[in-house]
């Protein structure tokens, strides 16, 4: 059927690297969940290279993060990289979600790595209203929202 989701997979960084560079969709927004420091340990450097290329596009990322190091890492400036975070205590989060256009974006940041994009507009309604219930419900304290 026409209305099939459409799924596609990827394996190791350079597929992780694929599933980000999917989500670079000019002048538009980007939902997630997140632990960035799986994130950060995970993709190095090169995660740099990403946000860097998300601000230029003018891509704005609303996430829910776990707080870990977030504030430590010198080159993480949440405004500058047009990132609005509320964080949440007590979760285990082993993938990264996003949630951008029609399409929802999974990556496992545990070895091999693998990442999935879903191109289904009822999935990625179902997740992003997962996402905005969560994000309605967070404290704002110590957010950047």
């Amino acid at each position: 059927p026409g209305n099939k989701a459409k799924i596609r997979y990827y394996h190791g960084i350079e597929g992780l690297k694929n599933v980000y560079s999917d989500t670079l969709i000019p002048n538009s927004k980007l939902y997630g969940f997140i632990d960035a420091d799986k994130t950060i340990e995970t993709m190095g450097d090169w995660i740099w290279e990403y946000v860097e290329k998300r601000v230029n596009l003018n891509v704005d990322y609303y996430v829910i993060g776990k707080p870990g190091k977030w504030f430590k890492y010198p080159k993480i400036a949440h405004e500058d990289q047009l990132r609005h975070v509320k964080f949440v205590e007590n979760v285990k989060f082993e993938t990264e979600i996003d949630v951008y256009s029609n399409k929802v974006a999974i990556y496992s940041f545990k070895r091999p790595y693998a990442g999935v994009i879903i191109e289904d507009q009822a999935i990625h309604q179902t997740i992003k209203s997962i996402w905005q219930l969560l994000w309605d419900n967070l404290s704002t304290e110590g957010a950047n929202v």
